[in-house]
């Protein structure tokens, strides 16, 4: 064979082989590429809608989060400052801070004062009333200096307003006080 006749064969073979590669190209490999295409947009959307909604649910979760501690601090508030009189709450109260600190209590009276108004049409402030408790309490010195403590620091809001100590009137219980106690106390309407 002569050398142009093998140069045409190859030029020849190279447009037939050329032209099965665009054939190939035009029927399997071109439709493929659209699908790898259509699927990457899918995915993609697909991501950004499970991003989108992950961050939904930590936003609920943290509103969640954010009323569930509100609520918890109403709790707080309520207990600190009740709704309603609750005498016998504050009774309560005041007896086993009188027990854990061994201290005898003489007197108590419970005098209520009316609601103080906040002012105006405010519905989120509530009217606040007083309970204005007297007592005499009789102990040891420390005994009664831990029962003032405990007092002011008890989870109802209490107030102490006039404090008197003086000695009991008995010789024989030396070291033996008498604590003449006025304290506020208040209540939600």
């Amino acid at each position: 064979m002569k050398a142009s006749t093998k140069r045409i064969l190859s030029i020849a073979f190279s447009g037939v082989f050329l032209v099965a590669t665009l054939v190939v190209y035009g029927n399997f490999i071109r439709p493929a590429l659209d699908m790898i295409v259509l699927k990457r947009g899918e995915t993609a959307s697909k991501e950004a809608v499970f991003a989108n909604q992950t961050n939904a649910v930590l936003e609920v979760q943290n509103i969640i989060a954010q009323i569930q501690s509100a609520e918890d601090f109403s709790q707080k508030v309520a207990f600190a400052v009740p709704r309603g009189t609750n005498v016998t709450e504050a009774l309560y109260q005041i007896h086993s801070i009188n027990q854990i600190t061994q201290t005898d209590l003489l007197k108590f009276s419970v005098e209520s004062d009316p609601y103080i108004s906040a002012g105006g049409d405010q519905t989120i402030v509530k009217r606040l009333g007083t309970l204005k408790i007297t007592m005499s309490v009789r102990g040891e010195y420390e005994s009664l200096k831990t029962f003032l403590e405990s007092l002011e620091t008890n989870i109802r809001v209490m107030n102490v307003t006039d404090a008197a100590i003086y000695t009991a009137d008995q010789p024989v219980q030396s070291g033996i006080y008498t604590l003449d106690l006025k304290v506020e106390t208040y209540f939600q309407e």
